[in-house]
């Protein structure tokens, strides 16, 4: 038998003309293809990251009442429980339905609110837009020491009844939230 040494196309792994072609066209679309894709998932990533990181950084208000019946004070605190600083973009004190607008506001909302009650005297401070409350930070808002006619327990319906203060607050991000109890919060505390 006669062995063919003649070259069969066929049979041969040598690589046409028409092929090397054809890879020069598919390996750089399929190299950008990969780019692409890693680039889309690399943005997807960078956006979940950052949704993380706004959850992160929220802040929570709530405002605490705490009672002190043996040396009769009664305090209105506003606490951050959140996860982040809070930063205070407004604040409004409303007696009956109505914002009360004067230069010395905390005054006027005690004196008003509680017309009528003997105290010996009380103590606020002032939270202003602009002011931040960082992580578990509290900030009293009013302290009263209450006369012996009327217990700090006794002031809480009084609150209840006819005040508000609303605080208007946002995150680092400006995710923006309202603290705004329809009434005064219960007691927490008695210390």
């Amino acid at each position: 038998m006669e062995v063919n040494n003649y070259y069969n196309p066929i049979y041969s792994w040598a690589v046409t003309e028409a092929q090397t072609d054809l890879w020069t066209i598919v390996i750089p679309l399929i190299s950008v293809l990969i780019a692409a894709l890693a680039l889309a998932l690399t943005w997807h990533q960078v956006k979940k990251q950052q949704e993380h990181m706004k959850l992160m950084c929220e802040p929570y208000l709530i405002a605490e009442v705490t009672l002190d019946p043996v040396r009769k004070i009664y305090s209105y605190l506003i606490k951050n429980k959140g996860i982040g600083p809070a930063i205070i973009t407004e604040v409004e004190f409303i007696i009956n339905n109505k914002k009360i607008q004067s230069s010395n506001i905390i005054h006027d909302f005690v004196q008003d609110a509680f017309q009528g009650v003997k105290f010996d005297s009380f103590d606020y401070s002032a939270l202003h837009p602009g002011n931040y409350l960082s992580v578990n930070e509290s900030q009293p808002l009013f302290s009263i020491n209450t006369h012996e006619d009327h217990p700090p327990m006794s002031l809480e319906g009084i609150l209840q009844k006819k005040a508000r203060i609303v605080i208007k607050y946002k995150s680092v991000y400006n995710s923006k939230h309202t603290l705004d109890p329809i009434a005064t919060p219960q007691p927490s505390s008695t210390q």
